[in-house]
């Protein structure tokens, strides 16, 4: 069995995709497991695994074209030897799913899909990519043999764009690591925050953990808790990750005022993202696209959230009483008033929050896809 991914998988601060493929290698029994990066390491202590094998695939450098091509190039080079001996191959990207299927012809492949295909993140993408991503997508799941799409609404979605092909797209949630919270003890994360930033244990924290890039709208976040501080005053933001936004948001808080209630922590190591977690009262999540690992990660640690009403994220809070979910076009004020909503009613939310997120444990859905992919097999 061969995964492929493009990216480092010992990234400090990992994407979803890549705390999904993280996940699956630790837990899934499958046997003669390898992994394929264009940054592979050596990762089997944090994996706990000796026998997932790694792979480099060299990058190819190419100037003055799109990224995806590139990244298409890079597979096409090392799909004969991804392929070698036949054995199911895995992908999680597109452009990866058409290039096996077209240099890798033999090998049965499996294609995960992440993306939700939410309207606002359509927008987004500007007419050209998505066109792109349309056609990719089309590619991608027509040549494979399975498809597994991880959030609900991606589900409806493909099965509507692609009904030819509706017989073989599964859904399958994504999930989060046992593992990083067997032992959360979030008075014991509290203290820890106290130790290192000062904040009292009166105070009520919220937390975002994740890139700081457009899609995720961390601006419009400050600019709620800015709201969100005239109600209640001893409050106190952690943002968690880095990205192309970092210095621009830094700024935008202090232009709010609120730059003394703001602390841009950085990567952080994965097990210490989620003592951060489990030490805040509430996470809040605006994004424009996808169902966030970081809203199952926050409720796992016990942490309620408010969210925008994207992919799935209705599904796990609102209709699970766990967090609040607000209209996608939801506006600063909107987000701080259901923050203070919540903050009245965190003790049951946060009870919740820790249920729902076991039901998200890969202890619980790895068997499951390892069973997916045995159909294959």
């Amino acid at each position: 069995m061969r995964v492929v991914y493009h990216h480092d998988l010992l990234s400090a601060t990992p994407n979803g995709i890549i705390s999904y493929i993280r996940t699956f290698l630790k837990h899934s029994r499958l046997e003669d497991l390898q992994y394929w990066s264009t940054a592979a390491s050596d990762l089997t202590v944090l994996l706990g695994r000796n026998e997932v094998i790694l792979r480099n695939i060299p990058k190819v450098q190419i100037t003055k074209i799109p990224s995806r091509f590139v990244t298409m190039a890079s597979m096409a080079r090392c799909a004969p030897r991804i392929g070698e001996g036949g054995a199911p191959i895995i992908t999680n990207v597109n452009e990866h799913q058409v290039a096996i299927s077209v240099f890798a012809k033999s090998c049965p492949t499996i294609f995960v899909s992440h993306g939700s295909n939410h309207i606002s993140a359509i927008k987004a993408m500007g007419t050209r990519n998505y066109i792109l991503v349309r056609f990719f997508d089309y590619l991608a799941v027509s040549s494979a043999c399975l498809v597994i799409l991880v959030s609900a609404q991606a589900h409806s979605v493909f099965t509507q764009r692609f009904p030819f092909h509706a017989a073989k797209m599964v859904y399958l949630p994504t999930f989060v690591d046992d593992r990083l919270f067997e032992r959360i003890d979030k008075g014991l994360a509290r203290d820890i925050l106290k130790q290192e930033f000062g904040i009292d244990s009166g105070t009520f924290v919220v937390s975002y953990a994740g890139r700081l890039s457009q899609e995720k709208r961390v601006d419009l976040g400050l600019t709620a808790f800015a709201e969100f501080l005239r109600l209640v005053p001893d409050s106190f933001f952690l943002i968690l990750g880095s990205g192309p936004l970092e210095h621009s948001l830094k700024d935008l808080a202090m232009q709010l005022g609120i730059g003394r209630k703001v602390r841009f922590v950085g990567d952080c190591e994965h097990s210490r993202t989620v003592q951060f977690l489990a030490a805040s009262n509430a996470s809040i999540l605006c994004l424009n696209s996808g169902t966030s690992l970081f809203v199952l990660e926050s409720l796992a640690a016990g942490t309620p959230v408010v969210a925008r009403d994207i992919a799935d994220h209705r599904r796990i809070l609102s209709d699970r009483n766990c967090g609040y979910v607000l209209p996608a076009s939801a506006t600063a004020v909107e987000i701080a008033l259901k923050l203070a909503e919540l903050r009245l009613n965190q003790e049951q939310l946060s009870q919740n929050a820790t249920e729902v997120g076991r039901s998200f444990m890969a202890s619980a859905i790895v068997p499951r896809l390892d069973k997916l992919i045995s159909t294959v097999i």
